[in-house]
Parts: structure tokens; C-alpha cells; sequence
């Protein structure tokens, strides 16, 4: 502990003192309080003992999230290259058919579709009103 500017002992708090000049520091506890160090004690040893635990579980846990990150990761990478090519793949197709049949056939497929859409629809309402 420091000691004060005026030559004094300097008091932190009860039973701490300081003495200037000196490298050593003198603790007194007073015996008028009924301490019961020993179950501090316990009850310190108790409550690390839990921090430990809860440390052990994050640890556990982060972990396990850091696998699924992984996971996600090399499954978006795989997506991403598999719509690369997709999208290169369409590309050429696109610029290498001079003609529009592709275009035919993807209308068509909406048409027929959207026929199916309708009937179902109105297949229901008339069941409905039936």
C-alpha cells in the first residue's frame, strides 16, 4: 500500500495499514466478528466449481455451432458452384441455338401448367357449389 504525503500511516479500510518506509504490509483481522471463513470458503469452491461447468458447456457448445457453420459453408459453396455451371450451361445453350425452339418449349410448360392450375381450381369450386 502507498503510504500518504504527510508522514503518516495511510488507512485503507479496517485492519490495512501502511507504514512509510516500509515493504511490507500488516493485516489484522479483528476476532469481534464471527466470520465463518471456512464456508466462504465452501461456498466460493462451490460457485467456481458451477463457472467451470457452465464454461465446460459453452465451450461444448460453441464447439458444435462451429460445426454447423462449417457444414453450412461447404454447402453454400457447393450451391454456389452448382449454379455457376447451371447458369453457364444455360448460357451456352441459349447462345448456341440460333433458333427459338427453347423458348417454345419453356412457354408451352408454363401453358400447360397454368391449364392444370385452372382445372384443378375449377374442379373445386364446382364440387363446392355441388
Amino acid at each position: 500500500m502507498a503510504s500518504s504525503s504527510r508522514g503518516g500511516a495511510y488507512k485503507t479500510r479496517s485492519g490495512l495499514t501502511s507504514r512509510p518506509g516500509q515493504d511490507h504490509v500488516q493485516i489484522g483481522i479483528d476476532s469481534g466478528n464471527d466470520y465463518d471463513l471456512d464456508a466462504d470458503i465452501d461456498g466460493l469452491s462451490s460457485q467456481v466449481s458451477r463457472l467451470k461447468q457452465v464454461a465446460g458447456a459453452i465451450h461444448e457448445e460453441q464447439n458444435v455451432q462451429n460445426g454447423i457453420l462449417s457444414n453450412l459453408e461447404e454447402t453454400m459453396e457447393q450451391a454456389r458452384l452448382g449454379l455457376s455451371t447451371t447458369m453457364k450451361r444455360l448460357s451456352r445453350t441459349i447462345q448456341g441455338s440460333k433458333s427459338n425452339h427453347l423458348l417454345y418449349l419453356l412457354l408451352f410448360a408454363v401453358g400447360v401448367m397454368a391449364a392444370l392450375w385452372l382445372l384443378t381450381k375449377a374442379y373445386r369450386i364446382v364440387r363446392w357449389v355441388v
